[in-house]
């Protein structure tokens, strides 16, 4: 024991965290080491050291594109990023954005049936998000009165991204896209908006995270979820489904 407290006794005490450290969506924090760097707890690390800095509410859409941005969903962006939800402060909704991630190289090396995740031919993944905090305590982030601030940042997200894709009926639907520029979106950014079990529509959901890989041979999703879960107790909103 001794010798374990002599090995740590350099190691300050941990500390209140004074300030926010701060940070971007989507991208890495980082700290200068000379006057940046505090002391801080497990705790505070984990919810502050991350790719958004502070926890904060949010809301996150995608989408896959194989083409470049046509000229209606380039105005529809450009519109959409210059527009205040009605009764938020303009300097709140400076993390709601767009983020444009490169897709292709190794990605694209393999067939869309070779992983359950088919979208191996595009050219950039989407990244629609917003951002807000408040003074809620745990569990009261969507009640009075701060229901009015979450539902304006998640109508904000929601209007933009059907906006951009109207022309294929509000989300890149590539089997509505007859120029072959969607190619659906990404599951690990679930969307209750798309369809979920409880309205019964969440095969609409799960066609544009998997595309023919929620149903169809070789890959077939529901046939796996019905071999490894048949009692489907995996589950939940937006979870594949047993038949």
């Amino acid at each position: 024991m001794a010798r374990i407290q002599k090995r740590f006794a350099k190691v300050a005490r941990s500390r209140p965290l004074v300030r926010p450290l701060g940070g971007h969506p989507g991208m890495m924090t980082h700290l200068l080491a000379s006057d940046e760097a505090q002391h801080i707890t497990y705790l505070e690390a984990l919810q502050t050291l991350n790719g958004s800095g502070p926890n904060q509410f949010g809301k996150y859409k995608s989408a896959y594109m194989k083409k470049a941005f046509p000229a209606e969903q380039v105005t529809a962006i450009y519109e959409w990023l210059h527009r205040y939800p009605a009764g938020i402060p303009q300097a709140e909704m400076a993390q709601s954005l767009l983020q444009v991630d490169s897709y292709g190289g190794a990605i694209n090396r393999y067939p869309a049936d070779s992983t359950p995740v088919p979208q191996r031919s595009s050219l950039m993944k989407l990244q629609y998000q917003t951002y807000w905090n408040n003074a809620s305590k745990p569990g009261e982030g969507l009640m009075s009165p701060f229901r009015e601030q979450a539902e304006a940042h998640v109508s904000w997200i929601n209007g933009f991204y059907k906006d951009v894709y109207a022309a294929y009926g509000g989300t890149p639907n590539p089997t509505r896209d007859s120029t072959g520029t969607v190619d659906g979106c990404y599951y690990n950014y679930p969307d209750e908006v798309l369809g979920t079990h409880a309205r019964g529509n969440v095969d609409q959901a799960l066609w544009l995270y998997f595309l023919q890989n929620f149903r169809q041979a070789p890959r077939n999703l529901v046939k796996v979820k019905r071999r490894w879960d048949p009692t489907n107790y995996f589950h939940h909103a937006q979870s594949i489904p047993v038949s």
